[in-house]
């Protein structure tokens, strides 16, 4: 049986230092654009936890992930994007529950 959803997701959206230029324009639209009830959550220079670059992730109630996510297909630009409930099974919700844009990173697992 599968544990429930919560009522967020999050999204972690990655860059390097070819790409932060552009993932902060992404980051200034999203705080400018309240198309979306998101909460961003600060700018990670380094990876950090299970995120092998540095990134940024935003805190989205279940009933914006469908536009959100929508927006991000076509607005991810260069950088990969992590999209995953949380349901406490901090494993299951980066790996079998979630879904990429961009296409999946290694994650460092055992930090979970």
């Amino acid at each position: 049986m599968n544990a429930p959803v919560d009522e967020d997701f999050h999204v972690h959206i990655y860059f390097d230092a070819a790409t932060r230029d552009s993932v902060l324009a992404i980051r200034r639209h999203l705080e400018q654009t309240p198309a979306f009830t998101v909460e961003l959550q600060p700018v990670r220079e380094r990876p950090m936890g299970p995120h092998p670059l540095p990134f940024f992730n935003a805190h989205v109630a279940r009933a914006d992930l469908g536009a959100f996510v929508w927006w991000l297909m076509a607005n991810h630009g260069p950088h990969p994007v992590l999209v995953h409930p949380n349901t406490g099974d901090d494993l299951a919700d980066h790996t079998r529950h979630a879904v990429w844009l961009g296409g999946p990173l290694d994650l460092n697992l055992a930090s979970l």
